[in-house]
This record gives structure tokens, C-alpha cells and sequence, in this order.
């Protein structure tokens, strides 16, 4: 893939930062999109009801449908890997 190869020659290309950005997908697209809802940046008011569940200024939330009342068990975990790739 594209990502591995960069990783393998990150001294080429030291400007270049692999960033993961979670995505939630759908089965079936935008079928009953109406019922899942969608996400959008928190706000402030959302911020302040949403407090203890880690979520910080600028993360991605539920807000409508399915995507706002499960948005807790959806949202996951803060956190990442760094993972040491070998050419060989």
C-alpha cells in the first residue's frame, strides 16, 4: 500500500507524517441514513453535557439519530500505536 511504502522510506520523504483518522462506515451506505444520523465537530454545550466521557474540543461526535444517542459506545478510545517497520 501507499502508507507501507512510505513508511519503509521515511528518511526520502521527511516531511511526509502518517496521521490514522477513524471513519465510521455504513453497511448499506446512505440507507436510513435518516435513522442513523451523523456526525459533526462538538460544541461547546455538547462539551460541557458530555463531560467525563473524554471527549476534548474538536473531536468528531454523534449529532442526530443513532450516531447521537449511542455516540459513548461508538466514539472509542483515545490512543494510537507506533509501529517500527523493517524493509527487510
Amino acid at each position: 500500500s501507499t502508507v507501507t511504502f512510505l513508511l519503509e522510506r521515511e528518511e526520502e520523504f521527511p516531511g511526509v507524517v502518517i496521521v490514522a483518522q477513524p471513519v465510521r462506515t455504513y453497511l448499506y451506505g446512505g440507507l436510513a441514513s435518516h435513522l442513523l444520523g451523523h456526525l459533526g465537530e462538538v460544541n461547546q454545550a455538547e462539551l460541557t453535557l458530555s463531560s467525563g466521557y473524554g471527549i476534548e474540543l474538536g473531536d468528531l461526535v454523534g449529532k442526530m439519530g443513532v450516531e447521537k444517542v449511542c455516540n459513548r459506545y461508538l466514539q472509542g478510545e483515545k490512543g494510537g500505536k507506533q509501529i517500527e517497520v523493517d524493509e527487510t
